[in-house]
């Protein structure tokens, strides 16, 4: 070996170059995945202290009067608390909301940033550049988070966290079974969710039919022109994934829908849709 490496000296060098590649690499893959675990370690630590009730949770039932009878009704606790407005905005005045999937990782803040789409996919909560990021709105969403349909990004991490979950949801029925409930909070509401539909679909925005490109050749959002929630269910069906699954829930131009959405390894992406619940 020594002597085909002084017969061909270039091979060494290569040979040196690729081994400091490799351990670049190495040693920025184990502070990716350090950061990211560190990101959520933070979010974990958040949550023990995340709640406050709203309305007297002492008790897991009500009396309701039907004629001469009395029936007692489990009322849903997570309706009767809220998200610590209060100590999240302390850290970042950008969170206008809260997402809530029991017995499951997604329970986060939802942010939107003034004059940016994408900024909280590219920044964490402390506003500090990198993964896993935020849950987000873009920047035409209400920040009551009151729109006919509303979407939240989150990525896809590897280890589940974020939106990672969703493929879980879209590959394992019983686990999507057990999950297809989502609650949204705002400082001033609680919204309960059903699940829809999940399905895959393509990169193309749902709402591509409320952006018009400029002169530029930039597709720009014009303002909703109506119906988004039949239309979305629309092209989810249309987009005819084999493999989407729809419940057998109708949706009409009253419902208001939630949409969550991250990204799959093939340009595609997971979308999961929920209709706003009577309460």
């Amino acid at each position: 070996m020594r002597e085909f490496l002084r017969k061909y000296p270039g091979l060494y060098v290569f040979m040196e170059i690729g081994i400091i590649i490799i351990l670049f690499f190495a040693a920025y893959l184990f502070a990716y995945h350090r950061r990211n675990a560190k990101q959520q370690d933070f979010y974990e630590e958040l949550k023990e202290e995340a709640w406050v009730a709203t309305a007297d949770a002492s008790s897991n039932e009500k009396e309701i009067k039907e004629t001469e009878v009395e029936v007692k009704e489990e009322v849903d606790e997570n309706l009767l608390r809220k998200p610590d407005f209060a100590k999240y905005k302390e850290i970042n005045p950008d969170v206008i909301g809260y997402v809530y999937i029991p017995d499951s990782v997604i329970e986060y803040p939802i942010l939107k940033k003034e004059g940016s789409d994408d900024y909280y996919l590219k920044h964490t909560i402390d506003n500090k550049l990198g993964y896993p990021g935020c849950i987000c709105v873009e920047n035409f969403t209400s920040s009551n988070l009151d729109d006919t349909v509303t979407i939240l990004y989150g990525h896809n991490m590897r280890n589940g966290t974020m939106f990672g979950s969703l493929h879980k949801m879209y590959r394992d029925s019983e686990y999507r079974d057990s999950h297809k409930y989502v609650y949204v909070y705002t400082e001033d509401s609680v919204e309960k969710y059903e699940l829809v539909c999940i399905s895959h679909y393509s990169d193309e925005h749902l709402f591509i039919d409320d952006y018009e490109k400029d002169a530029e050749g930039v597709y720009r959002f014009t303002g909703f022109k109506g119906d988004e929630n039949t239309k979305v269910i629309e092209k989810l069906k249309a987009y005819n994934d084999k493999t989407a699954v729809f419940n057998d829930i109708n949706v009409d131009g009253d419902d208001k829908l939630l949409v969550l959405s991250t990204c799959n390894t093939d340009w595609t992406r997971v979308i999961a849709v929920y209709i706003k619940t009577e309460m």
